[in-house]
């Protein structure tokens, strides 16, 4: 597990994932370190799967990126759970910063 290093700063201390109605998000939750409130916590989501269809082979998703302008961006359409989460691992857009 890694090793949560706190800063003066905002930072990161877990990943985590929400389910909202047919939308399955990937989100880095964050502790402030600044003085005004230091150890609040707030999480940012950093990719989405979409729920897009569901048959015989199973579900399948719109690979959804966060963008900074705080809009969602369609990286990958419609591909199956276990593609969905390889292009998480391997495709650094979708990965937390």
């Amino acid at each position: 597990m890694p090793e949560i290093r706190p800063t003066e700063f905002n930072y990161p201390i877990d990943i985590l994932g929400k389910w909202r109605g047919s939308k399955y998000s990937f989100v880095e939750r964050y502790r402030s370190g600044f003085p005004h409130n230091l150890g609040e916590e707030f999480d940012i989501a950093f990719t989405r799967l979409d729920v897009v269809e569901q048959d015989r082979q199973g579900m399948r998703f719109d690979v959804m990126w966060h963008r900074h302008t705080g809009q969602w961006f369609r990286l990958y359409r419609s591909v199956p759970l276990d593609e969905a989460l390889r292009l998480i691992e391997t495709e650094s857009l979708l990965q937390p910063h």
